[in-house]
C-alpha cells in the first residue's frame, strides 16, 4: 500500500541520505527541495509482485486449457504446459504494462515546496503549483488535473487504499494555499550530507 512519509530519511528522487539535514533544504545530489511539510507517498508494489500475480493467473489459465485439451483430444501434449503458459503470461503482462504505462518499478508522489513530484527514481516530473488544478478521482482512480494540459497525470499505481488517496487530496489542497504566489521558491540550500560527521 502507499504510505505517507514525513521526516524524510532519504531523497525520493535519487535515494541520497537526508538524515541529519533539517528542513527546509535541498538534496545535495539532485537538488530535490523539501521542507517540514513535505510528504511522500510510495507504491509498495514492485515489478516482482506484478510478475507473481501474472504468473499465478497464467498458470491457472494454462491448467484450464490443458484440461479442456485433454477432454477434447484425450491427452495433454506437454505436462509442463501450464507452467510454461504461466511464464509466458507473466512476461507478456509485464511487457504490456511497460508499453502502456512506461514503468515497472515502484512509483512515488511527493508534495514539495516547488510542486508535486511524480515518477520513479529513474524518471520523474515536477508539476508546479501554479499548474496544479485539482486532484480528481473518477471511478476511484486518482488523477492530477493540470491547467496547462487536458491530459491528467494518473496515479493508479501509487495508492491502494481510499484513506491514502483522501490524505493526499487534503495535503495537495493545503499545499496549494501554503505555496501560493511562489512561496515555495525560497527553500535555502541545505548543508551537505557528505560534509557532516556524527
Amino acid at each position: 500500500m502507499a504510505m505517507p512519509v514525513s521526516g524524510l530519511e532519504e531523497c525520493p528522487e535519487c535515494g541520497s541520505d537526508l538524515r541529519g539535514l533539517p528542513p527546509p533544504g535541498r538534496c545535495q545530489e539532485c537538488g530535490f527541495q523539501y521542507d517540514e511539510s513535505t510528504r511522500v507517498w510510495r507504491s509498495r508494489q514492485p515489478w516482482q509482485r506484478h510478475a507473481l500475480v501474472y504468473f499465478v493467473i497464467g498458470t491457472a489459465i494454462g491448467l484450464l486449457l490443458a484440461i479442456i485439451y485433454r477432454l477434447v483430444r484425450g491427452h495433454v501434449p506437454y505436462p509442463v504446459f501450464p507452467l510454461l503458459f504461466g511464464l509466458v503470461y507473466a512476461a507478456g503482462g509485464l511487457l504490456i504494462r511497460r508499453v502502456l504505462t512506461g514503468r515497472l518499478s515502484e512509483r512515488f508522489v511527493a508534495v514539495t515546496p516547488k510542486g508535486i513530484l511524480v515518477g520513479t527514481r529513474r524518471r520523474n516530473s515536477l508539476i508546479a503549483w501554479d499548474d496544479v488544478d485539482r486532484v480528481s478521482q473518477p471511478k476511484g482512480v486518482p488523477k492530477i488535473q493540470r491547467h496547462s494540459s487536458g491530459v491528467p497525470v494518473v496515479l493508479e499505481d501509487v495508492f491502494e487504499r481510499s484513506e491514502d488517496i483522501a490524505a493526499f487530496r487534503a495535503e495537495v489542497k493545503a499545499a496549494k494555499k501554503r505555496y501560493a504566489n511562489g512561496a515555495g521558491n525560497s527553500v535555502p540550500d541545505g548543508p551537505s550530507a557528505r560534509g557532516q560527521s556524527g
